[in-house]
């Protein structure tokens, strides 16, 4: 009786995960390799920066509004947005970035539309929040808050959500840029 010794069409060194690929698939297909290699620093590193990104988009839709802007004052708002910011773009990565990190990294997504997609909706959530713990929500009865958040966010009306939203975005570019680089597309010998 003869035996399969290996089911792949080349040699890895993958130990136990390569008898976790579906017959007839390659280890390629789902890119464990690039998971294997990638280093937990990288992650701790990513969730340390690309939150500082969030005061900068802030900042720059300050610029765009009317009257005068300079460099200056760039920096003195970017300051400002982010004591006033970063606490809660942190807490947010922490309680919701995290989970959807290890879920994109067991189930081994590194499509950049996930983590777009993901930050966008992040990006969404911190709006919400920030109005929230800055008291726009206190004032009302359920059923205007409920009121409200529909108005800013079926249509999209409220250009804070809009910007809210690409501070998502651009944070989980960031993020993904850092935590998974650019990998060479060589194929094993």
């Amino acid at each position: 009786m003869q035996r399969k010794a290996n089911i792949l069409p080349y040699p890895t060194q993958l130990g136990s995960i390569a008898s976790s690929v579906p017959y007839g698939l390659t280890a390629r297909f789902f890119d464990i390799e690039s998971y294997m290699r990638m280093s937990p620093s990288k992650a701790i590193v990513a969730f340390l920066i690309a939150p500082l990104v969030g005061p900068a988009v802030l900042a720059l839709a300050g610029a765009f509004s009317p009257g005068p802007f300079s460099l200056g004052e760039f920096g003195g708002l970017f300051v400002l947005l982010a004591l006033y910011s970063l606490p809660l773009i942190y807490l947010i990565a922490l309680l919701l970035g995290i989970p959807a990190w290890l879920y994109f990294r067991h189930h081994q997504i590194r499509a950049w539309s996930a983590f777009v997609a993901t930050g966008a909706v992040l990006g969404v959530i911190f709006h919400f929040t920030f109005e929230a713990v800055n008291g726009h929500f206190h004032r009302y009865s359920f059923e205007r808050v409920l009121t409200r958040v529909l108005i800013e966010f079926i249509p999209f009306s409220s250009p804070f959500l809009w910007i809210n939203l690409s501070l998502g975005v651009a944070t989980a570019i960031l993020f993904r840029a850092i935590a998974l680089p650019r990998q060479s597309r060589e194929t094993p010998p």
